[in-house]
């Protein structure tokens, strides 16, 4: 039996209008009549052939398979919206990819550098899952230069960083823990940065006042003693 609060795809709903035609008996000539509605559009509902069935020829429609037609006409404005914020999601990736493109080149004429961090770890990490947003990170950084049509940058680990390419542009992936040249940055700007600390639910976090970002516990024993 249909069921038009499953419908979430333009598929389903004609697919769905055909099963209320043909479990009815109904000849496309004979509905027609019933409906008030032209041979033509009642054939394009059933086949497909019309993207999405107005409203008026929706409700005309499933009134004469007998159906109420508020749930049909409810499937008809969720599919209507999904379209709209399919599109809206379109073209908003678009101007985000422009964008990157227009970023981007200033640095990847300049040998720009992934560093990313080691993870070595001294004691036992709870999660097991250190590292793997790293890597993700690092998937996501290579297909988005794909998508944009970008050079791709270099990859080094943190401690293969030789001085020259220091004065590359450099991304940084991996927190201070796991990456020593986020350490680097994150305790220069650290000296250079009024620190406040600030209890955590754990005690591992202090706040910069002045950039409203977390950093690690380690940083904030460093800058305890900087007015905050």
């Amino acid at each position: 039996m249909p069921d038009p609060r499953q419908i979430h795809t333009r598929d389903e709903l004609i697919q769905q209008l055909a099963e209320l035609f043909h479990s009815g008996g109904w000849s496309i000539q004979r509905l027609a009549a019933t409906a008030g509605l032209g041979r033509a559009t009642v054939q394009g509902v059933i086949n497909g052939a019309t993207d999405l069935p107005r409203s008026g020829t929706l409700k005309a429609f499933v009134e004469a398979c007998g159906q109420k037609p508020e749930p049909w006409l409810e499937a008809r404005a969720r599919l209507l919206a999904a379209a709209r914020q399919a599109r809206s999601g379109s073209a908003t990736s678009q101007v985000r990819d422009r964008q990157a493109r227009e970023f981007w080149p200033q640095f990847t004429e300049r040998d720009l550098t992934v560093v990313v961090g080691l993870h070595q770890l001294t004691g036992w990490e709870p999660s097991g899952f250190i590292g793997v947003g790293d890597a993700f990170a690092l998937s996501e950084l290579q297909q988005h230069f794909i998508r944009i049509g970008a050079p791709s940058p270099l990859i080094t680990y943190s401690d293969r960083l030789d001085s020259p390419s220091r004065r590359n542009p450099l991304i940084l992936i991996g927190g201070p823990d796991g990456n020593g040249i986020t350490n680097e940055v994150m305790q220069r700007l650290v000296g250079h940065r009024p620190v406040r600390n600030i209890p955590a639910r754990h005690g591992q976090s202090a706040r910069p006042g002045a950039f409203g970002q977390c950093a690690p516990a380690r940083i904030a024993e460093s800058a305890s003693a900087l007015p905050g």
